[in-house]
Order: structure tokens, then C-alpha cells, then sequence
């Protein structure tokens, strides 16, 4: 099965909209990054999630090169695949955020993962009420509740092994 660019599926969205007599509603902004390598005080906000595990006993950070996310990217459908419990909906569906860290000196990585279009969904809601949203290429989202819209999982660089999968609480 061929996989097409992430830019790709809006725009053939609304193509395939266009072949229908009803005029298509707008879809929400899905953003078009699916990943994003966070640094600094951002890679620390991620693993202060508040209705789900993440990781602890953490003794620094360090920057993921490419090279270490296209590994850990060729291992993660693969995983979540066949971990009981996994998400439903298809990998290249999440937007991602990765924060390098250390753990019993292994170097970690954590895979912050939000399904695009709750994520959409979240942001513009946030926005219509006069709430703040967060650059979610700069900035951890740290979103309470959503279930398997939003999860997380750690990886270890040298085993390339995925572990602790966990979802944000209900609702």
C-alpha cells in the first residue's frame, strides 16, 4: 500500500468533496507537520502529562537526530499494530512530538502523539472561547482527558523497542 504525503489528504479531501451536488462543509485545519522534534524546556513539559503516565526518574535531556526518528518512526506502526490496547486509527493520523531524554543512562525517546483532527478540533474550540491554544511545533500539548485521541509511549534509541503505551483519560 502506497502512503501519500501528509499535505496530500486535505487537499484530495476535498477534491473527492467536490464530486458530490451538496456544497462540502469546511473541515477543520489539520496541521500538515506530522512530527515535530521538541529541545529545552518543551522536551520537559512533555512528560508532565496530567490524566496519563509518562515517564519518570528522568536524569536529563538530549536532542534526537533524524536519523533516530526515522528509526524509531520505521518501528512505530509496527508496535502499535500489535500492542493490545493500541489506537485504532492509523499512525500517520497523529501529529507527533519527541522529547529525547535519559532514564538509567538509556537514552529515551517519548512520542507524544494527538490525533490530528481532535487536535484541530481543540484548538480552534480554544480559540472561539477566548482561551490560549499552544504552538504545538514549539510548545508541548499537554491536553487533559481524550482518550485514544491523545497518547503517549517511550522508546529506546539502542534496543528500538517501544514501551509504556498510555492514554489520556476519558472524555
Amino acid at each position: 500500500m502506497r502512503t501519500l504525503p501528509a499535505f496530500t489528504l486535505p487537499i484530495l479531501l476535498l477534491t473527492l468533496g467536490s464530486a458530490n451536488a451538496q456544497p462540502a462543509k469546511p473541515a477543520p485545519a489539520v496541521p500538515l507537520i506530522p512530527n515535530v522534534v521538541l529541545t529545552g524546556d518543551a522536551a520537559a513539559m512533555v512528560l508532565k502529562q496530567g490524566s496519563r503516565d509518562a515517564p519518570t526518574h528522568v536524569s536529563g535531556y538530549w536532542t534526537p537526530t533524524q536519523r533516530d526518528i526515522q528509526s524509531l518512526e520505521a518501528v512505530a506502526p509496527y508496535f502499535l499494530r500489535h500492542e493490545t490496547g493500541a489506537p485504532r486509527s492509523d499512525w500517520n493520523h497523529y501529529a507527533r512530538q519527541y522529547a529525547g531524554f535519559v532514564q538509567g543512562g538509556h537514552k529515551m525517546i517519548y512520542v507524544n502523539c494527538a490525533f490530528r483532527r481532535a487536535l484541530a478540533h481543540d484548538i480552534q474550540a480554544a480559540l472561539k472561547s477566548g482561551g490560549k491554544t499552544v504552538d504545538w511545533r514549539h510548545k508541548a500539548f499537554n491536553i487533559c482527558d481524550g482518550g485514544e485521541n491523545y497518547f503517549g509511549m517511550e522508546y529506546d534509541v539502542a534496543s528500538h523497542q517501544f514501551h509504556h503505551l498510555s492514554f489520556n483519560g476519558p472524555g
